[in-house]
């Protein structure tokens, strides 16, 4: 008889335990999914208050851009330098306009320039004849329809010859367009986008405080700055065309009508 009826009672204590177990289970289960769904909600509503947020602050920060910018753009423009590009430094395949203001690419080289010390010879680069070693300056330069370029600052020493590493370690400070991507050339590189393509940039130094800022001058925004720059030795007016050849015949042209 004890035989008979042990193993039903070991099923039933094994069932009941099990039960117990599942039951806890699924006690443990219903708990963390309520805290979970819980979470799911918080992080919902938090994201919603940061999305709202993010929109005042958007709105205020367009306001505060169409208020400030004119007047910042007004206030740089009175430093503004008189920027002729030294032809002595362009690349052979560059064509320079008569006053030292326009700069475009040619495919054959310019008749009776050679390869001198201070001539770009693998970047389409060109300096400006002026350097400034104290102070804040300006300059403006048209890039409308034109692809492939860089413009900025460059240090006095810089190498100029074979490939150069444009950036601020070699002393450039630049940013520059690449088939439609635009960049500055900072370690390391920082892409950015914009609402419509470039056509004329501001260029923005203070020698003092190591500050190269660029800005979109149609839409009177900021484009991207280098800060706590450490210069010491005179900085010149860059512009470039890329590397080694250009299929553009568009020209950079250093702007005065302002």
């Amino acid at each position: 008889m004890f035989n008979s009826w042990r193993t039903p009672v070991i099923v039933i204590s094994v069932f009941v335990v099990l039960s117990v177990i599942a039951g806890i289970l699924i006690a443990v289960f219903y708990h963390k999914n309520k805290e979970h769904n819980q979470l799911q909600n918080k992080h919902s509503q938090l994201q919603h208050e940061k999305r709202r947020i993010q929109h005042e602050f958007s709105l205020e920060h367009d306001q505060l851009l169409r208020t400030i910018l004119p007047k910042a753009l007004t206030y740089l423009r009175t430093y503004k330098v008189n920027v002729i590009l030294d032809a002595d430094t362009a690349h052979p395949h560059l064509i320079m306009s008569r006053g030292g203001k326009q700069v475009r690419y040619k495919n054959t080289q310019t008749k009776g320039v050679d390869g001198g010390k201070d001539r770009f010879d693998q970047y389409l680069g060109v300096v400006g004849k002026d350097g400034f070693s104290s102070g804040c300056f300006y300059f403006e330069v048209q890039v409308k329809g034109q692809t492939v370029w860089d413009l900025g600052v460059t240090r006095e020493s810089v190498n100029r010859k074979d490939w150069i590493s444009l950036r601020p370690e070699k002393g450039y400070w630049i940013v520059g367009q690449r088939h439609r991507e635009y960049r500055a050339r900072n370690s390391p590189d920082y892409s950015f986008s914009l609402n419509a393509n470039l056509q004329r940039v501001g260029v923005f130094v203070d020698y003092e405080k190591g500050l190269v800022s660029f800005n979109d001058v149609e839409s009177k925004s900021h484009i991207y700055s280098y800060t706590d720059q450490c210069f010491n030795e005179k900085l010149y007016p860059f512009v470039c065309l890329g590397f080694n050849r250009n299929t553009n015949s568009t020209p950079l042209i250093i702007c005065d009508d302002y």
